[in-house]
């Protein structure tokens, strides 16, 4: 496409862009493109004004209904990050556990940032836990061969 094309004497109307039914999948694009104001109202009285007040009722009919959030739920007890950063942290490692001593695999996918976190923590305590245990097994080795060597 060049950004030559000019349409100077054609009136143009997506009739779609007047309804919020835009953003549902089941709504079709009706385009007019035409020289006559009065073409275009009529074209738009003939479908759009039909169209649009069904398709609503239709979608709101067919809408699933939310739950209500009920109080006990464990995000509603969680507290803004802004307000208190450590509380935030602390109520979404404990849901995290909760959720991945039932089911690992649902935690991990529900919450994947949590999992990585969670698995970069782990791994760096067995890191720590084989340092503190190999490396002094390296190490004195070479003490007591610098021992030795004080001695003579």
């Amino acid at each position: 496409m060049t950004d030559s094309i000019l349409f100077d004497n054609v009136r143009f109307s997506i009739s779609s862009f007047l309804s919020p039914s835009l953003l549902s999948p089941s709504s079709r694009l009706q385009i007019y493109i035409g020289q006559s104001e009065s073409d275009l109202s009529t074209f738009i009285r003939e479908t759009y004004s039909i169209k649009a007040p069904l398709e609503l009722a239709l979608e709101s009919a067919s809408a699933p209904e939310e739950p209500a959030p009920s109080s006990s739920s464990s995000k509603s007890l969680v507290p803004s990050f802004k307000s208190d950063p450590v509380g935030f942290v602390k109520a979404a490692a404990l849901h995290f556990a909760q959720e991945a001593s039932e089911d690992p695999k649902k935690a991990f996918t529900e919450d994947p940032v949590m999992g990585g976190i969670a698995a970069v923590v782990f791994a760096t305590v067995i890191g720590m836990l084989g340092v503190c245990t190999f490396f002094p097994s390296f190490l004195l080795p070479r003490v007591e061969l610098m021992k030795l060597r004080m001695r003579q």
